[in-house]
C-alpha cells in the first residue's frame, strides 16, 4: 500500500513539475522599437527582406493630402543590381483587393455606396453578361465575396508585359470580355 502511495505521489510531483516548467510564462522579447524617421523605416524593411531573403520592396507612406514618401528598399533586379524606386513596376497580385473592399466598405458605411447594388446599374460602361440576371443579378457584395460567378482573369489580361503604356482598365475589359461573362450563378461558388 506505501508503495502505491509513493508511486502516486511521485507521478502527481512529476506531473506537477511538468505542468509547472511547461506552462511557466516565458518572458517575451523586448518590443522592437518602432522606426521615428524614413531611414529607420527604410533600415527594418531591409532587415525584414534580409531574413526572408526577398530581394526588394516598393513602399509609400501617404495623409489623406499629400505622399510623404515613394520609394524601395533592396533590388528591383539582381542580375542588373537595379535598386527599387519608386518607379519599380511589381506584379501587385490580389492586394489591391484589401484597399477596395475597405474602400467601399468606408463609403457604405458614410451611406454612399450600397453593397446591395447591381453591378450593372452601378457601372453600366463594363459590360457583363448574366445569364441568371432576372433572378440573381451580380451586386457588389458579390464582387467583394468572389460569388459573383466569374472565371479568374489570366495573368495576360490584366499584366502588360511590353512596358508600353498604361491601359484603362476598360479597354482591358473590351480586349478580354470573356472574364465578365458569368458562368455559374450568383452566389453559388
Amino acid at each position: 500500500m506505501k508503495r502505491i502511495l509513493l508511486a502516486s505521489a511521485v507521478a502527481v510531483l512529476a506531473m506537477i513539475i511538468a505542468c509547472a516548467t511547461g506552462c511557466a510564462r516565458k518572458t517575451p522579447p523586448p518590443p522592437v522599437p518602432k522606426p521615428q524617421t524614413i531611414d529607420q523605416l527604410k533600415a527594418a524593411i531591409a532587415d525584414v527582406l534580409k531574413r526572408t531573403h526577398t530581394p526588394g520592396c516598393g513602399f509609400a507612406l501617404v495623409t489623406k493630402d499629400s505622399v510623404i514618401f515613394a520609394g524601395g528598399v533592396g533590388k528591383a533586379d539582381l542580375a542588373t543590381n537595379r535598386d527599387v524606386t519608386a518607379d519599380t513596376m511589381f506584379r501587385i497580385g490580389s492586394i489591391t483587393k484589401s484597399f477596395v473592399a475597405l474602400s467601399l466598405l468606408k463609403l457604405n458605411e458614410e451611406g454612399k455606396v450600397d453593397l446591395h447594388a447591381k453591378v450593372a446599374e452601378v457601372a453600366p460602361e463594363v459590360k457583363i453578361v448574366n445569364r441568371w440576371d432576372a433572378t440573381d443579378p451580380i451586386r457588389i457584395v458579390n464582387l467583394l465575396e468572389h460569388t459573383a460567378g466569374f472565371d479568374d482573369m489570366l495573368l495576360a489580361e490584366t499584366y502588360d508585359m511590353s512596358g508600353g503604356p498604361e491601359v484603362p482598365l476598360l479597354a482591358t475589359f473590351a480586349k478580354f470580355p470573356e472574364p465578365q461573362v458569368a458562368r455559374w450563378r450568383t452566389g453559388t461558388l
